[in-house]
């Protein structure tokens, strides 16, 4: 049984353990009112169960701190479009705080563990794990604040795309567009980042952290549109503009040439 405990993830197999370890409790008891055993002479029996335990436990606490990040419950986040900006919900300090505190939990399972012998002293045994394996606590506070360096950062993949957001879009296309070539080529680009926006995942996995990216990918289909419609709506306003102007010089060209030849009829 113990050799399964060495297999078996402390964090995430914690039910299993559990139910290993009564199992094993199980098996005194039933020495002790069946075959009439006293707890005197189960002692060293005990200990050598409480030592074989150490061992496993271990093995599971030393890789947990090694992978503690990827191995804790998962966090949940997501990102939201909020003042013309990406914000990751709930706040960074808030997901750091629900860090920590599963790690504080990972980091006190030897102060809480309950071996075969139940005593003080084989509540000490155990709970010295922490401190001979302190050396290594350093890397799990490196690794967790480079998780929220992470997902600081997370938003940055999307800041192409949301630069829309912080430009008067009619105002762009009229100082820079001049000439119909100018709406065509940006209408076949607008394709093609159509094409790309469909392809933006929904969710990202940091380690133990899923960022739900639906309102950034939501934000960016709403930008799209919205520069879809302003540059059809700028190239109608430019086409009628134009309009306007060809029949202004066409009505005036008409008058010219009628006034001239008003003008030529009285001078004869």
């Amino acid at each position: 049984m113990v050799m399964d405990l060495i297999n078996l993830d402390i964090i995430k197999d914690v039910t299993k353990w559990k139910a290993i370890i009564t199992k094993m409790r199980s098996k005194i008891m039933e020495e002790e009112i069946v075959h009439g055993a006293s707890k005197s002479n189960m002692k060293p029996w005990l200990i050598h169960w409480d030592r074989q335990l150490y061992k496993a436990l271990q093995v599971q606490y030393q890789w947990g701190i090694e992978s503690l990040q990827t191995q804790i419950p998962l966090i949940s986040a997501q990102l939201v479009f909020m003042q013309q900006k990406l914000q990751l919900r709930p706040p960074i300090e808030e997901i750091r705080m629900k860090y920590y505190k599963e790690m504080t939990k990972f980091l006190r399972i030897p102060e809480k563990f309950k071996g075969m012998l139940d005593s003080e002293q084989t509540s000490r045994f155990f709970a010295s794990m922490a401190d001979r394996n302190g050396t290594r606590f350093p890397s799990i506070y490196e690794k967790a604040e480079q998780l929220v360096d992470r997902l600081c950062s997370v938003d940055e993949q999307f800041a192409d795309w949301l630069v829309l957001a912080q430009v008067d879009l009619e105002d762009l296309i009229e100082e820079k567009f001049t000439k119909a070539n100018d709406w065509e080529t940006q209408f076949k680009l607008l394709k093609a980042k159509g094409r790309e926006a469909e392809k933006i995942p929904t969710e990202i996995r940091i380690d133990c952290v899923v960022v739900n990216a639906s309102g950034a990918k939501n934000a960016i289909e709403e930008l799209l549109q919205r520069l879809y419609d302003t540059l059809t709506w700028t190239l109608k306003h430019s086409i009628n503009t134009n309009l306007q102007t060809i029949n202004q010089f066409l009505s005036q060209a008409s008058f010219t040439r009628s006034l001239d030849l008003y003008l030529n009829i009285f001078a004869k």
